[in-house]
């Protein structure tokens, strides 16, 4: 009787830990839900607490793995090995790989709030870093997009998530400029000028906050090299 009670305990704890690794990893939480079961009875399940299911409990277990009772009890009872009893449950469907965006997405779901936006400061940073080090421009001086400084000014819109219509806006507004001059600068029609620099420099941050300095800003207008841009002292 006790080793029947422990192979079922087992069986129990296996399922558990199974639809865990077939979800990706699920929380307890997610893992509950998916059983029809209470996140308490999951921690109870994965710690080997629970030496049997209740009649009810394995109706909603058959019902959520989509399987019959007869065949759960099996499983639990081990007259049919994990083997034998996953293809009957619609656990191989879990089983599909998912996309790392969406393996990603669902472990962020699992992360408290202040370490959500721990991982949004730094997607920040390297979306930032990303985009300079893949942008590519000539040394064909003619336009002015070919500027760093309109490299860095697309970065800073593209990192936060602003449309040209928002940033030449939010530009104007914060360094009292005219919405044209903006407006051409923010298009690359042309670059801006050396008192447009400093009033452009209450906007413009770099990534640590701070802000960056005339001269700095007077480097990225006149310059094309990528190893220029002044970088956010770690």
């Amino acid at each position: 009787m006790l080793l029947a009670q422990k192979l079922t305990k087992d069986r129990i704890c296996r399922l558990a830990e199974e639809v865990q690794v077939l979800g990706g990893s699920k929380s307890q939480s997610e893992t509950a839900e998916l059983l029809g079961v209470s996140q308490q009875s999951i921690g109870k399940w994965l710690n080997g607490e629970v030496d049997d299911l209740k009649p009810t409990t394995r109706a909603k277990v058959a019902r959520a793995l989509e399987c019959t009772q007869e065949q759960l009890d099996d499983y639990l009872s081990g007259k049919i090995s994990w083997k034998e009893f996953l293809p009957l449950t619609n656990l191989p469907n879990l089983n599909e790989a998912s996309s790392p965006t969406e393996a990603f997405l669902n472990h962020l779901d699992s992360l408290p709030f202040s370490e959500v936006m721990r991982v949004w400061r730094q997607i920040q940073d390297r979306v930032y870093s990303k985009f300079l080090s893949n942008f590519r421009v000539f040394d064909d001086k003619r336009s002015p997009r070919d500027s760093q400084f309109f490299v860095l000014l697309e970065a800073t819109r593209i990192t936060q998530g602003l449309s040209i219509d928002e940033v030449i806006v939010q530009i104007a507004s914060s360094t009292q400029m005219q919405l044209e001059d903006v407006t051409a600068i923010v298009t690359g029609e042309r670059k801006p000028t050396n008192s447009e620099l400093l009033k452009l420099s209450r906007w413009l941050k770099k990534l640590d906050g701070s802000s960056y300095s005339h001269e700095e800003l007077l480097l990225l207008r006149d310059s094309t090299v990528l190893s220029t841009i002044p970088k956010a002292e770690e």
